[in-house]
């Protein structure tokens, strides 16, 4: 069990995987809406010059454009494996189905009917 969600469940795991992805998008459209603010805010208060780079790098375009990109996959990695079977796997289930009884149902081994005895 992690953070409330039964690891063995599906469902549960891509439900919290959806939830997750939506808070990191909500976070990065509160950056670029307020890109401007915290670039002032970093440049006004932080004294250290490396410490300020590395902030101004992960408020910058770059940076949040492969953290959309990465959610992006995420998303779409979720989706595949929550996703319903194809048309092609139904079909093919269908048919299985079917051809496993009733008049196309395969045919038993053949019968002795001489009774050595």
């Amino acid at each position: 069990m992690m953070a409330g969600v039964d690891a063995t469940d599906p469902e549960q795991i891509v439900g919290k995987g959806h939830n997750l992805i939506f808070r990191l998008l909500d976070e990065l459209d509160a950056t670029t809406t307020h890109h401007t603010q915290l670039a002032e805010m970093i440049e006004a208060h932080e004294e250290d010059p490396r410490r300020r780079a590395a902030m101004m790098k992960a408020i910058e375009l770059p940076g949040r454009a492969n953290v959309i990109k990465a959610l992006a996959t995420a998303f779409k990695t979720w989706n595949e494996a929550q996703a319903p079977e194809g048309k092609k796997a139904q079909r093919q289930a269908n048919a299985e189905k079917v051809a496993a009884a009733g008049r196309f149902a395969p045919r038993g081994g053949p019968k002795l009917a001489v009774n050595n005895g």
